[in-house]
This record gives structure tokens, C-alpha cells and sequence, in this order.
């Protein structure tokens, strides 16, 4: 495990927090964009799609909404045992665990979007 510095922590943190944010109004923007196309298409293949989506885009909603939480809850436990060597080795393991999940969402967002900008453009 590697030494914990308080200011790379903070630093991560706000980059995640960041990322988040953005991550958030993209995934806004595809709600928007599945809205508009349904609003033009019908048929059962396509509500189908619509559907998954829209279930898909409120999953990444609310696991955005917890890794924010998670980084929060760090940030408060680290604000109040910094000093204590026990806690400051928690709050790392729990960085790399939250750092391991926030890729992970990265890489999943990615592919969500790839599979929904792909399957729109077949409807269109």
C-alpha cells in the first residue's frame, strides 16, 4: 500500500468529484437525447430499446449519486482523524477501493454511451 498524502488525497478527490459532475450532465444530455428520439419513433423494437436506456441512464444516476456520497464521507472521516495512524490507513485503503469503482463507472459510462449513441443511429 502505498504512503498517505493528504494533499493527493484531497487533489483525487476534487478530480473525482469533478468527473462526477461531468459525468452527471453528459449522462443528462442522453436522457435528453433518448427523450427527443422517442418523441419521433414508435414501433416495439424501438420502445424496447427506449426503455433499457432510460433504466440504464437512472442506474448511472443513482451510482453517481453514491460514489459522491462515498467521496464525501471520506473527505469528513479524514477531515476528523487525520492524526490517527490507524484511520489515515483506512481512509487509504478506502481511497484505492473508491479509485478501483470510480474507473470501473468510467469505463461502464463509456460503453453505455457507445451502446446507446450505436443503437440510435440504427432507429434513425
Amino acid at each position: 500500500m502505498e504512503t498517505f498524502n493528504q494533499d493527493e488525497f484531497s487533489h483525487e478527490n476534487k478530480a473525482w468529484a469533478k468527473s462526477l459532475e461531468f459525468l452527471e450532465q453528459e449522462n443528462s444530455t442522453l436522457k435528453n437525447k433518448l427523450s427527443a428520439v422517442v418523441d419521433n419513433k414508435d414501433g416495439k423494437d424501438f420502445i424496447v430499446m427506449a426503455e433499457y436506456f432510460q433504466n440504464e441512464f437512472i442506474l448511472k444516476d443513482e451510482v453517481i449519486h453514491e460514489l459522491k456520497k462515498d467521496i464525501v464521507d471520506l473527505w469528513e472521516y479524514l477531515s476528523k482523524n487525520f492524526t490517527n495512524t490507524y484511520a489515515t490507513n483506512m481512509i487509504a485503503l478506502r481511497q484505492e477501493r473508491l479509485r478501483g469503482d470510480i474507473c470501473s463507472f468510467e469505463k461502464d459510462f463509456a460503453t453505455l454511451k457507445q451502446e446507446f449513441n450505436n443503437s440510435i443511429s440504427n432507429f434513425l
